[in-house]
């Protein structure tokens, strides 16, 4: 079982109001903002005993990899992850992905 997942963002902001909205969708708060020691900001999500978190790269590269669709792999992610979450919740992020393309 996973204790936390952790993404690598170019894009920081951006990328909190997007992952915003998918927590919000699964009945989380949004990200809490807490900077490692060397300065990078980063966004935590805390759900069912798991966390989520979104970082700026810790060795000032950009990410190595482009998802092609970012939003399937973090649902898949999210559904293996996230222990607890309910069958009819998968329809709301459904919902919300049909939103955001």
């Amino acid at each position: 079982m996973f204790s936390h997942v952790m993404v690598g963002t170019n894009d920081i902001e951006e990328s909190r109001i997007f992952y915003d909205k998918i927590f919000e969708v699964l009945g989380a708060g949004p990200g809490k903002m807490y900077p490692n020691l060397t300065g990078q900001k980063r966004y935590f999500y805390n759900l069912n005993g798991t966390s989520f978190c979104i970082s700026e790269p810790i060795d000032g590269n950009l990410p190595q990899y482009q998802m092609v669709q970012p939003l399937d792999l973090i649902l898949k992610v999210l559904s293996r992850v996230m222990n607890g979450i309910r069958q009819e919740l998968k329809m709301e992020v459904f919902q919300l992905k049909m939103l955001l393309v």
